[in-house]
């Protein structure tokens, strides 16, 4: 798989993409695209989070009592090694509107497999999107993604279906791309063919500038073929994941999920970054400074010592390598991007060959 880690980007990748997505106007012919689609809001109180946005859902079925939920895996405990297993949700039909509790009743995260089921019980009445077939779309047609992007606003973007399957490599060969803007939190989103009117696939992964991974919706129909939708199944939720390397988006989502990456929502707080953590522990670079879309070449005449480190400089900071390490020989060959995981840990990335990385700590 690390030929696929060098295709994708690192897990800060989507900071890249603009999280204000071009919008389609809501006529007869989109608004069940859009009505349909729903903010999906997590807690934990292992955690100590509340209700908090983390991803994009969508009705696709009238079910007894309510309505089957269609979202990525990714953003469940499926995603055990980024979330926590004790996860509850809620929904809402539009941005810091009325919450709804939602019941989870199966979730995958196995590649190249990226999916959940929801159970949403209510009275009120949604229109339900028709699941298609991907290979009835050809390279070039014109899709809809309805989507919940970084929690500010629910939003149609209109984007275009630009490649078949993902032939360099053999465990996603399934999956195909299109190019649309989106962020964090578009995870789950239905991608709707705009002359069918039908789901053709989920939102799964990003990958490069404007360019999304999708899960064809035929695998997804295979595997909830016959799935009982229903408060008696959410009882006791199928859930199945695994360790992947096809994680930089996902890993985001859930580092910003953990951070309380939310300024949209009265419910949800930003919480501050932890007192004491420690140089790594802290979050010294502003976001704006992060990422793959913020690369900067380094050369061996930028280095300085600073005490019993030799430093770099990075937008007022310097980073030295951690435990005092040498710099890598490839620092200076190529531009560097900085991430933080969930941890609290700072990394430096080779742009030119993302598997390339060197753990990095500040100078206070």
């Amino acid at each position: 798989m690390k030929r696929l880690l060098a295709l994708l980007c690192s897990s800060l990748m989507c900071l890249t993409l603009v999280s204000a997505a071009p919008k389609v106007r809501v006529n007869e012919d989109r608004a069940d695209e859009y009505k349909a689609t729903f903010a999906l809001y997590a807690s934990s109180e292992s955690a100590g989070v509340s209700n908090r946005f983390i991803c994009t859902a969508e009705a696709i079925s009238k079910v007894k009592g309510g309505y089957e939920l269609l979202s990525a895996g990714h953003c469940t405990p499926a995603n055990a090694d980024e979330l926590p297993s004790d996860l509850t949700f809620e929904v809402s039909d539009r941005i810091g509107g009325e919450l709804h509790p939602v019941q989870l009743v199966k979730a995958v995260m196995k590649e190249p497999i990226d999916y959940s089921i929801f159970y949403f019980p209510t009275d009120k009445k949604y229109p339900v999107l028709k699941l298609g077939n991907e290979q009835d779309s050809a390279i070039g047609d014109e899709v809809i993604v309805a989507n919940c992007t970084e929690g500010v606003v629910k939003q149609a973007a209109k984007g275009e279906k630009v490649s078949g399957g993902i032939s360099s490599d053999p465990e996603i060969t399934t999956m195909f791309e299109i190019q649309i803007m989106a962020g964090p939190g578009a995870s789950g989103s239905a991608v709707v063919d705009a002359k069918s009117g039908k789901v053709i696939g989920i939102l799964t992964l990003g990958l490069t500038g404007e360019l999304v991974l999708i899960e064809p919706i035929s695998v997804v129909e295979d595997e909830i073929q016959g799935l009982e939708v229903s408060a008696t199944t959410a009882a006791h939720p199928e859930i199945k994941g695994s360790p992947t390397d096809l994680d930089l988006w996902r890993t985001m989502q859930a580092e910003e999920w953990q951070k309380g990456h939310n300024p949209s929502h009265p419910n949800h707080p930003g919480h501050p970054s932890n007192p004491g953590g420690g140089h790594s522990g802290k979050h010294a670079v502003h976001p704006s400074h992060t990422g793959r879309g913020n690369h900067l070449g380094l050369h061996e005449s930028d280095v300085k010592q600073i005490g019993n480190h030799y430093c770099v400089p990075w937008y007022g900071y310097w980073f030295f390598v951690h435990d005092g390490h040498p710099w890598p020989y490839w620092f200076f060959g190529c531009d560097v991007y900085l991430v933080q995981d969930v941890n609290g840990n700072w990394f430096a990335i080779d742009y030119c060959n993302p598997d390339l990385t060197v753990q990095i700590d500040f100078v206070e």
